[in-house]
Formats: structure tokens, C-alpha cells, sequence
């Protein structure tokens, strides 16, 4: 096994692995290819599917940990329905936020996030990444999801699929809206504000900070912050809500 590496050493070469979610605000930051030397964005649907998205993560993260110029992997992801449990580096270290999904990303904290849902925990979060993919609640996102799902389910699957999917938007009745204030994202915080009002939502707009992102993808990785998992360690939910995830010792 190779031994594990300080955890304040510097970040070395990163490969990247992330949601599309995310990919305009990780372009944007420009991070030079120089520092990140392997970029891998997975399909933002693959959500609806945790146990498919590990799968995925499990893939990319092996990908990575094969290019043997790569120091670091970092995940641009949260816990996301705990689809990076037991995801666990054989030669790296990777690092991610400790965050429940992509929403901390944007807000820049998961004090922040906690703040917000903590004041309505049936709170529905839009993001630009996620407006355009279509699929947020709204009048689109049925019609985007049955074209995904079409060939993949029989038509009885589908239906009750859908029917469950309705059944739990049915919970909400305000929604957030948060960006980085990049071009197009007024664009998308419209688009958001129309699918509230189809839906009878309230919408309030939260202002975004980079800060969180920026660190990940250069550091510094403070634990506060950070989960960074070395080699012969997996990643675990915490019973601490405040720290949403840990670093366990890699079961057999």
C-alpha cells in the first residue's frame, strides 16, 4: 500500500471528477490544465439513479488513480443520496466538500445551507446547472424525463415512476434559486421564476460565493471544510450533522 500522504501537504496534480451540474461554474473559475490535469463530468440524470452513480464514481475514481501523473482526486459533488459511500482511493487522496449536494457549492458554506433549510426544510433549490438540464420542477421536467426514461422502462414502470415523482414535489410549496452571477445566469433565475409560478411557489434568490468551489479545486483543504480520504480509507455518512461525512477505515 502506498503510504499516506500529510494531510496539509500541497494539492499536487488534481483530477477532476464532477457533475455537468457544475461545469460552467468550474470553467469559469479558470483553473489552469496545468494544476488539473484530468477533467471527467458525469451526466447530471444520473442522480435519480445513486446506486448507478456510484457506480460511475467508482470507475471514474479508478480512472484516475491509473494515471500515475495525478496526485489528488477531487470530487465536485456532495453527498448527493450517499452515492460516494464507500468510495474508497487505492493510491491518491481524494477530497470533497462536506456538503449534502451541489447547492453548498454555490452558497459557499454548509453553515449557509444548513441556515436556509433550517428556516424551511421543505425548501426546493434551482441552480443554473440544474435549470437547464430541463428536469427541474416545472413544465419541462416531466416532458424531460420521459423522453430519458422512454426504452429504458416499460410504459406501466414509467407511469409510476412519474406518478411518484409528482407525489413528492406535491411536499413543496417554496423554492431558492442561487448562482454565481455569471453571464446567463439571469437567464436561468428567470426560468426558475417561471416554473415557480406554473407550479404556485414561492421563490427567493440566495446570493452565491465561489469560495468553497475555488478551494476544492486548488485547496487549501481544511477538514472543517474538506473530507480528504487517503488511501486505505472509505468514505462514510457521519452521525454528525455537522460533518456530514467521514473517513473509515476500508472494510475487506
Amino acid at each position: 500500500m502506498t503510504p499516506s500522504r500529510p494531510r496539509s501537504s500541497s494539492p499536487g496534480k488534481i483530477a477532476l471528477i464532477g457533475c455537468l451540474a457544475l461545469e460552467r461554474e468550474i470553467n469559469a473559475l479558470g483553473v489552469s490544465p496545468e494544476h488539473v490535469i484530468r477533467r471527467e463530468l458525469m451526466r447530471d440524470s444520473l442522480h435519480e439513479v445513486p446506486a448507478l452513480l456510484r457506480q460511475m464514481l467508482v470507475r471514474a475514481l479508478a480512472a484516475a488513480e491509473a494515471d500515475l501523473q495525478v496526485d489528488s482526486v477531487v470530487l465536485a459533488y456532495g453527498a448527493c443520496g450517499m452515492a460516494v459511500s464507500g468510495l474508497a482511493p487505492t493510491r491518491c487522496r481524494l477530497v470533497m466538500p462536506r456538503a449534502h449536494d451541489c447547492v453548498t457549492l454555490l452558497l459557499g458554506s454548509k453553515e449557509r445551507y444548513a441556515a436556509c433549510m433550517a428556516e424551511d426544510p421543505s425548501l426546493y433549490w434551482y441552480t443554473p446547472g440544474w435549470c437547464r438540464s430541463g428536469r427541474m420542477p416545472g413544465p419541462d421536467r416531466e416532458i424531460t424525463m420521459r423522453a430519458e426514461l422512454q426504452g429504458r422502462l416499460d410504459p406501466e414502470q414509467l407511469e409510476s415512476f412519474l406518478a411518484i415523482d409528482r407525489e413528492s414535489l406535491a411536499v413543496h410549496s417554496r423554492a431558492a434559486y442561487t448562482d454565481l452571477a455569471l453571464p446567463g445566469d439571469e437567464e436561468q433565475h428567470a426560468y426558475a421564476s417561471h416554473c415557480t409560478r406554473c407550479l404556485g411557489w414561492k421563490l427567493q434568490r440566495e446570493r452565491g460565493d465561489p469560495r468553497l468551489l475555488i478551494d476544492l479545486l486548488s485547496g487549501p483543504w481544511d477538514d472543517d471544510r474538506f473530507l480528504v480520504v487517503e488511501p486505505g480509507e472509505e468514505i462514510a455518512a457521519s452521525s454528525d450533522p455537522g460533518r456530514i461525512l467521514k473517513a473509515v477505515p476500508r472494510q475487506p
